[in-house]
């Protein structure tokens, strides 16, 4: 070490020697073997061997993603969803069961069916915002081509409706098939963590369609009335006269408004005639789509009624208390009679453990015997 340093600095001392008087300068020592391929251990200006900030144009910089897409982000339906299911084996292992390495592949694919569902949902949910939209732009529409372009876009947006409220009903029928052939699994049977899980789930969606089906409900009667005061509104217009709500209704369910305006322009409304054509075509739009409605909307709610009775069955599964407890106390004597039947074996293992070290130590003395009573006759002759 001391040689090399005097070799590196040999060219420094000839070239500047000491004064006299003056002590020579101190050799410097050595410097420091650096890594190229490594600056961080390299020294900084100050001497010190402090890391340097990471520069992300140089090498040493966090690896980027190179285009790959970013992991997507579980959703809070989702993380609900795993959160019951790692409930679900935590109740199994606390209940005495397999810790749920059998169910596993079945409540994925139960939530998997779930996800679906939930999203038909929210594609009801979407089509009920549209139909609302539809509704408050018909109340400023006054043309019967506005009112007729009106009504074709909310036909199929109620066509639609239906469509997915049925898709949504079987699907969830499907479930609670599924969730009858699931009590019957070992493990899963009534009242177990997992048919709880699986109840809930399939009634907490029977509940949001049936919160679904109300909203239809309440628009379908909003629509009603608002149409009832459209029509009064436009008999007054052509008459001058304030229809009677019986009118009104008559008008409504025979579908004459259309006659009883022209039966008052020919009482001498003449000069008025067009305008109270358009009137009479814009309230025939009106009643053509009040009443397409009104059975699509009623298909519906039959829909609605058979989902009402599949909710009310879950739900007295759910808050039948009595049965619950009784199955709970049943987990527990069960659990009970396992824990003592491990303790009877863990006593068995134990005491032929035993006579099996008292047989070992017995066998190795009858072989080791006779060896040594023979080795001590050998040595005493």
């Amino acid at each position: 070490m001391i040689g090399g340093a005097g070799a590196v600095h040999t060219t420094h001392v000839a070239m500047s020697e000491p004064r006299r008087g003056l002590s020579p300068p101190p050799p410097r020592s050595a410097p420091l073997p650096t890594n190229k391929a490594s600056p961080i251990l390299a020294p900084n200006r100050e001497g010190s061997r402090r890391p340097p900030a990471i520069n992300p144009s140089s090498k040493l910089a966090l690896p980027q993603s190179h285009g790959k897409l970013p992991l997507p982000q579980a959703s809070g339906s989702f993380k609900k969803y795993a959160d019951l299911k790692h409930q679900v084996v935590l109740d199994d292992l606390e209940s005495g069961g397999g810790g749920g390495e059998g169910e596993g592949p079945d409540l994925d694919r139960f939530f998997e069916d779930v996800e679906v569902v939930k999203d038909d949902m929210r594609g009801l949910e979407g089509l009920y915002r549209r139909l609302q939209s539809a509704h408050e732009e018909g109340k400023t529409a006054h043309d019967a081509g506005a009112v007729k372009a009106l009504r074709a876009r909310t036909d199929a947006d109620v066509a639609d409706v239906l469509r997915r409220a049925k898709a949504v009903k079987g699907k969830l029928e499907a479930l609670d098939r599924a969730n009858a052939a699931s009590r019957k699994l070992p493990g899963s049977g009534p009242g177990s963590s997992t048919d709880r899980t699986r109840t809930s789930v399939v009634t907490g969606l029977g509940n949001k369609l049936k919160d679904l089906m109300d909203d239809f409900q309440g628009l379908r009667g909003r629509m009603a009335a608002e149409y009832k005061e459209t029509v009064a509104r436009r008999y007054y217009t052509v008459t001058g006269e304030k229809a009677e709500e019986s009118t009104v209704e008559a008008l409504i369910a025979s579908g004459a408004s259309e006659t009883l305006v022209q039966r008052a322009i020919q009482q001498g409304h003449q000069a008025g005639r067009g305008q109270l054509l358009d009137t009479v075509s814009e309230i025939q739009e009106r009643h053509d789509a009040v009443r397409e409605m009104e059975r699509s909307l009623r298909e519906l709610h039959e829909v609605f009624l058979d989902m009402a009775a599949l909710v009310e069955a879950q739900g007295h599964k759910l808050n039948d208390i009595e049965s619950h407890v009784a199955r709970a106390s049943s987990f527990v004597h069960r659990g009970a009679v396992e824990l003592e039947t491990a303790r009877e074996y863990q006593k068995g293992s134990r005491k032929w453990a035993c006579v099996a070290v008292v047989a070992g130590t017995l066998l190795v003395a009858v072989i080791v015997m006779p060896v040594v009573v023979y080795l001590h006759l050998l040595t005493v002759r």
